[in-house]
């Protein structure tokens, strides 16, 4: 993995995934009707991971985050995410959080 590389690992349910691949096509086609390569691409414009876990590899300082893809009302399998968190998205976190515990301090002190 690089640096700026998002590794992704994905264990798909044949016989699930092979029930939705009409409707992935007839989603592309529908999202740019004058494309006419649309019909060869897959949208899958609403899928979602249900994590299992998510962390972080303190030694590499990846975000880690596998568990179960659904999309069109089917569970089409399992996928793994590895983000590498450089120092600037690690900074960027930081300063969001602690925007929140300051809020979160000032209304705890108000309702003292």
């Amino acid at each position: 993995m690089t640096e700026d590389n998002i590794e992704l690992y994905m264990n798909l349910d044949n016989t699930e995934f092979s029930s939705i691949i009409k409707r992935a096509t007839q989603e592309s086609i529908d999202s740019d009707p004058n494309d006419k390569d649309s019909s060869k691409h897959l949208l899958f414009p609403n899928a979602v991971i249900f994590p299992d876990e998510l962390y972080i590899e303190e030694k590499k300082d990846i975000l880690h985050i596998n568990g179960t893809i659904k999309c069109f009302g089917k569970e089409l399998g399992f996928v793994s995410l590895d983000i590498p968190l450089s120092t600037d998205i690690a900074t960027g976190i930081i300063d969001r959080y602690m925007k929140k515990l300051g809020k979160l301090k000032t209304v705890l002190e108000a309702t003292k």
